[in-house]
């Protein structure tokens, strides 16, 4: 998968965005629809997120942001 930082990650299971989306619509960060599927907004929505809690913004959902989201 190509980040919106131009660097190569890993691709991420459907379950996993899933969750993320869910996550990232909830905050009212994501818009769009929670598919599984890694789309252009998705990424936009997670880079989104990464940037105001001061994270590399990749547009994935990396293990740090992963954990920024989902622990208090």
């Amino acid at each position: 998968i190509k980040g919106l930082d131009g660097g190569t990650y890993e691709s991420y299971s459907p379950a996993v965005i899933e969750r993320v989306q869910e996550a990232l619509r909830i905050l009212g960060i994501h818009k769009g629809e929670v598919s599984g599927m890694l789309t252009e907004e998705t990424m936009e929505a997670i880079g989104e997120f990464q940037k105001s809690h001061g994270l590399t913004v990749s547009g994935v959902p990396s293990p740090q942001s992963r954990k920024a989201m989902f622990e208090p």
